[in-house]
């Protein structure tokens, strides 16, 4: 099932947690790199747009707390239990409009502030036109008149100058009433008890809502379906007795201090969706599992891996012990697949207790940095060496905390040779310290000379015909030892003279001791 992904409001509660709770969510460089936004309308399998934002956010979190039993529990007897999964969905509809994205605005946001005095006068004035037209009637004359049109125009005024106050809460004060009735129904389904903290005394603070929700609910209906002449009419009505800005007022008034309330009910539903969503992605595939994370795994171990998006993506095995991986292989081979499906898979073990496998094991929680996609920043002048050497310090920044995974395709391709090995090993050799788990693919062999023995060797590799180019997407043990890249370039037409020049070449290069080189080099630069 596929969803608007491109909507703000839909990360609007992972920004706000980021922002304002200091809660870690993953960067946008590397869920660009995992093509989170893809994954997320993959897997968005949750009923109402608060457990939308809800669900966008716990699976976007980079947290190192561990998984809930309690949501667990939850979640299994949604999946065994196809009566209590339609019975939550069918409250959980009724917070499905879009509207219902606008309930985070009422905590996320500073609200307006209500004076008394301000309160009292549209009090005071919603009535004086009604006494202004009682009093032309009984005592008949110019000055009542004149009174009741000036009363008239008065609130006119105050009518219209509170437009801009309640255009940005317009949606979301019915849209709270609505999250406060399904609460109600939810909280009294045990089944949900042990998620429930604070939510009976959140409903009870923001129970006085429920004396005003009736009127709300007669002036969306009046806003909806009325024609034009009629809504007119009511447009004159809500002027004389200034409906909307006492309603308005008034629930301000009434919900202004109690914003962690409301969050505690947003998060309440948020939560119960979250939960029910993951329960009908268990169902999607048949190698779907629940991981383990225990200190007595090893550090990461995996069989019958996929990426969730790739449509027959072939499965891969593979148990990390001691040393980080390297990956060699030429392009296409699926190295960089690899490398996202095990980040993807990883976020999803750590977030919402499921995984692409038949089995994952974790030894203990990681949070996720990458350099996979990088490119030149034209628009700041940055170009693709810049940009990567931005990235990689940050992750050696990062990295001096421990318990990261270090995704990285291809580091410094954008500079030469010799000093992208030689920078690239240290690199590679600092970020692997304080438990850190590096996956890393590149296509130069002298990587893997240079760290075999902090880094465990593995490579793709393809196989070639007289016609064709085949690759099956195994991952292998041990660094690349056949290099096909000029046999692809014959068979794809190129001259043959440039063929053997780059064979005789490759002939010259290798006659070199390399390591010999890159000492003379290295000496050269100092």
């Amino acid at each position: 099932m596929k969803h608007d992904i491109d909507d703000p409001e839909i990360e609007r509660y992972a920004r706000y947690l980021s922002t304002t709770r200091g809660v870690a969510v993953l960067s946008d460089k590397t869920a660009g790199d995992l093509n989170f936004e893809e994954l997320f309308g993959y897997l968005d399998l949750t009923t109402s747009k608060v457990g939308k934002q809800y669900f966008y956010a716990k699976l976007r979190s980079n947290e190192l707390s561990p998984y809930p039993d309690r949501h667990e529990a939850i979640t299994q007897q949604f999946a065994a239990d196809a009566g209590f999964a339609q019975e939550t969905e069918k409250q959980l509809i009724k917070l499905s409009k879009n509207d219902a994205f606008s309930i985070i605005s009422l905590f996320s946001k500073t609200l307006p502030t209500v004076t008394e005095l301000y309160y009292f006068l549209i009090n005071v004035l919603r009535f004086v036109p009604f006494m202004c037209v009682g009093l032309t009637v009984l005592f008949p004359s110019q000055f009542f008149f004149i009174l009741t049109f000036v009363s008239l125009i008065v609130n006119a005024l105050f009518h219209y100058s509170n437009k801009s106050l309640q255009i940005p809460f317009q949606n979301s004060i019915p849209q709270l009433m609505k999250l406060h009735k399904v609460c109600q129904v939810l909280v009294k389904d045990s089944r949900f008890d042990s998620i429930t903290t604070d939510v009976p005394e959140a409903l009870e603070s923001l129970k006085p809502i429920n004396k005003i929700s009736s009127l709300f609910r007669v002036e969306q209906l009046l806003q909806s379906e009325l024609a034009a002449l009629a809504w007119l009419i009511m447009e004159l009505f809500r002027i004389v007795f200034l409906t909307e800005p006492y309603l308005f007022h008034k629930t301000i008034k009434l919900i202004n201090g109690k914003q962690q309330e409301i969050e505690i009910l947003y998060s309440f539903v948020g939560e119960i969706d979250s939960l029910l969503a993951i329960a009908h992605i268990r169902k999607l595939d048949s190698d779907i599992c629940l991981p383990t994370i225990d200190e007595r795994n090893d550090r990461l171990s995996f069989s019958g891996l996929y990426h969730p998006l790739i449509e027959g993506c072939v499965a891969n095995d593979l148990a990390v012990r001691d040393k980080s991986i390297l990956l060699t292989g030429s392009n296409m081979s699926g190295k960089s697949t690899f490398i996202r499906t095990v980040g993807v898979n990883t976020l999803l073990a750590q977030n919402i207790n499921t995984c692409f496998a038949k089995e994952f094991k974790l030894k203990h929680r990681l949070t996720l940095q990458s350099m996979i996609t990088v490119g030149d920043d034209l628009i700041n002048s940055k170009s693709l060496f810049f940009e990567e050497v931005l990235s990689v310090k940050e992750m050696l920044d990062a990295c001096e905390t421990g318990q990261h995974l270090f995704l990285l395709d291809e580091i410094f391709k954008g500079t030469n040779t010799l000093e992208r090995v030689a920078a690239a090993k240290a690199v590679l050799a600092q970020l692997i310290k304080n438990e850190n788990l590096v996956f890393v693919s590149t296509h130069d062999i002298e990587l893997a000379e240079l760290l075999h023995t902090q880094y465990a060797l593995y490579h793709f590799c393809e196989h070639i015909s007289s016609t064709e180019v085949a690759f099956d997407y195994l991952l292998k043990p041990g660094k690349l030892t056949s290099f096909n890249a000029i046999k692809i370039l014959k068979m794809s037409g190129y001259p043959d003279a440039l063929i053997q020049d780059a064979y005789d070449t490759i002939s010259q290069w290798a006659s070199k001791d390399w390591k010999t080189n890159l000492q003379s080099n290295q000496n050269h630069l100092n």
